[in-house]
């Protein structure tokens, strides 16, 4: 079994792995970057006709540095089929649509990657694999089984099982629980090789308990003081994170009543939550329960904002909180708001996620650590005098959980494991390996983007995973769905 990394592994973003194995290939994500032109922005897919194409492709989770060039490669290898658990497919299908719109309207800029079209194609390509089942690949030489990652909705580990070798293909794991969401099942599999993120495998989270309390000190603050709070925030995960945060704070009478707007594709994605309640942790469904829709119910202070032509409105109400997409500052409604915010000293811009080294967020960061100053907003130059804070509400393990993640993965096993750490920078890899040799983790290695990585057996190898219904391969896209919820029922 060979692995060749074509993206995502030293560097975050463009995740892109080719799993070679009993004569086929077996693509593991294909995501896009989020800085850079279009031809910067892609994983090395040239190499894919190099090495003989595609014949199946794996998605661990929706979030486009993982997803965002499938159609690209769907275009190429139309025959391959996609598997991702049923979430991971609903909100894969808002993303890549919102993708293809946002390009079709930079079209002056950058030539689109792909259209409304061959999303829809690459959707309908897509056969849904829930969690804990067994799915035969390549004529039955290899068993491919998801394990819930954390992380977001859908998230999933992949485990690979064949006669060249076991590997665990940790995809983007989040140990902690969320708000919305359990954290990550610890598969005890015993894999000849683990590929597992390193995001931040160079820190550790502060603790999650009290940066929610704090956040919601400051925002209370805010409102007393009758300014606005701007979450930038990923349309998946991190704001229904945000929403139920404030939501509950304001019906426990931890902060004033106020609106709180919601912007951009997080509101779909909200709806996508909605859906499969059988994933989601036990507040949440207790709230789908009690309200039905836990987010924008009836009567409530949580409002959508549909008609873009009242963001300016939305941004001189105040006091008001704005949760919208994107996270980053990259574009989306929450640009606007930023720009309309900025000038407003009673006014606060709260970070709450990864921010890429490039990104107009991480520039944000970087002026209030200054002082203040001006920058680049879109088309406008913007000077910042509001408050700036950065939270620490990851949905990425840290150094110590990625450490007990492994630990717990590699189990009892008496032959090494290969351990290989991408998805992160070399110094958050650096520092990861160093902490694993600590605590007697020796086979540790970092690859590099177009490197190739031989899996080798050692010993018996891993754990069957027993398949307790009929054999996925013989079932349809619809009968798969309502695996996913009678698997649901089993588990509850």
């Amino acid at each position: 079994m060979n692995l060749t990394f074509l993206g995502g592994i030293d560097e975050i973003g463009a995740s892109c792995t080719l799993v070679e194995v009993a004569g086929h290939r077996l693509l593991v994500d294909a995501g896009i970057r989020m800085k850079g032109r279009n031809e910067e922005r892609l994983p090395y897919l040239e190499r894919l006709s190099e090495l003989g194409g595609v014949d199946a492709i794996v998605l661990t989770h929706a979030h486009v540095d993982h997803s965002g060039s499938l159609p690209l490669v769907h275009q190429r290898y139309p025959a391959a089929p996609i598997y991702m658990t049923p979430a991971t497919m609903n909100l894969v299908s808002i993303l890549l649509q919102d993708s293809a719109k946002i390009m079709a309207l930079q079209e002056e800029t950058d030539v689109p990657l792909y259209n409304m079209e061959e999303v829809a194609r690459t959707l309908e390509a897509i056969r849904p694999l829930p969690f804990d089942w067994s799915l035969p690949l390549f004529d039955g030489q290899v068993q491919a089984t998801f394990f819930p990652a954390g992380h977001i909705l859908g998230a999933a580990s992949l485990w690979l099982e064949s006669p060249e070798g076991t590997l665990l293909i940790a995809g983007d794991i989040s140990l902690a629980d969320q708000v919305t969401i359990p954290g990550a099942q610890i598969p005890a599999l015993q894999p000849d090789c683990i590929l597992v993120e390193s995001t931040y495998g160079g820190k550790v989270h502060s603790d999650r308990r009290k940066e929610e309390e704090r956040l919601t000190e400051q925002v209370d603050l805010v409102m007393q003081r009758r300014g606005s709070v701007l979450f930038p925030a990923f349309a998946v995960g991190r704001a229904q994170e945000i929403i139920l945060l404030l939501a509950e704070a304001i019906e426990e009478e931890r902060l004033p009543r106020a609106a709180v707007f919601v912007d951009g594709m997080v509101k779909a994605v909200c709806k996508a939550y909605i859906s499969h309640p059988k994933l989601l942790s036990k507040g949440l469904r207790r709230r789908i329960d009690r309200y039905q829709d836990p987010f924008f119910y009836r009567n409530g202070f949580v409002l959508p904002v549909w008609d873009p032509r009242t963001r300016k409105k939305v941004a001189n109400t105040q006091p008001a909180i704005i949760v919208s997409s994107s996270g980053m500052l990259t574009g989306g409604p929450s640009q606007l708001y930023a720009r309309e915010l900025s000038q407003g000293q009673r006014n606060l811009l709260a970070i709450t996620g990864y921010q890429d080294e490039e990104s107009p967020g991480r520039q944000v960061q970087d002026l209030a650590r200054a002082g203040g100053g001006t920058l680049r907003l879109g088309e406008t130059e913007v000077t910042f005098t509001c408050a700036v804070a950065t939270y620490g509400l990851s949905a990425h393990a840290d150094s110590q959980e990625i450490t007990r993640w492994l630990q717990t993965a590699i189990g009892g096993r008496q032959q090494p494991t290969d351990i290989l750490l991408g998805h992160g920078d070399d110094g958050a890899r650096e520092d990861l390996r160093a902490r694993l040799q600590e605590v007697g983790l020796d086979q540790v290695s970092l690859p590099v983007r177009g490197q190739t990585v031989e899996v080798v057996p050692r010993g018996t190898g891993g754990i069957s995973v027993p398949s307790p219904l009929p054999t996925v391969a013989l079932l349809q896209k619809e009968d798969l769905e309502g695996l996913a919820q009678r698997l649901g029922d089993r588990d509850r």
